[in-house]
């Protein structure tokens, strides 16, 4: 008798747990890691009250190398509780296809500001995702055609979390 109660208290259980998994499919972010803890605790996005929104960020400009047509960069990093980007040691590269682009991205992250993230009415480190992505000036794709072709560029493997590469838009 018990065995049959077991059961059906399982199946009882199951949608509550399939719902509980659904809701960590909202996060950007998949898992907070030991990056992004070096400066302290830090939250998914799923798990404040209030996201941490772009406030402010530095204007992107980039001399394009010769034959590419998309420049991409995507981080992860933690937004700390003043709403600044805490670049000492949180930051990882998610994507990318030029080496050049992500390293003046990485460098110009401290420049970019948020609305701190809110946890219970208190403001917390939250991991944030940014993904940038440059297509040259007309002008220089039509250029750059004229003198024999375009090519994608060099890659450049994420060092963490990838997903594929969006292009650009």
């Amino acid at each position: 008798m018990r065995r049959p109660l077991i059961v059906v208290v399982a199946l009882a259980l199951l949608p509550a747990l399939a719902e509980a998994q659904r809701g960590n499919d909202k996060c950007s972010v998949e898992a907070v890691d030991a990056v992004h803890l070096a400066g302290g605790p830090a939250m998914r996005d799923c798990d404040v009250d209030t996201k941490a929104s772009l406030r402010r960020e530095p204007r992107i400009t980039f001399d394009f190398p010769r034959d590419v047509t998309c420049l991409i960069a995507e981080f992860e990093f933690v937004v700390d509780t003043a709403g600044v980007p805490d670049t000492t040691g949180t930051v990882v590269v998610v994507d990318g296809n030029n080496a050049e682009f992500v390293a003046y991205v990485r460098s110009q992250l401290g420049s970019f500001r948020y609305k701190p993230a809110q946890h219970e009415g208190q403001p917390v480190r939250q991991v944030a995702r940014i993904r940038k992505a440059l297509k040259p000036p007309p002008a220089a794709i039509a250029v750059q055609q004229s003198a024999g072709g375009i090519s994608r560029g060099a890659s450049l493997p994420p060092q963490n979390r990838s997903r594929p590469s969006v292009p650009c838009r």
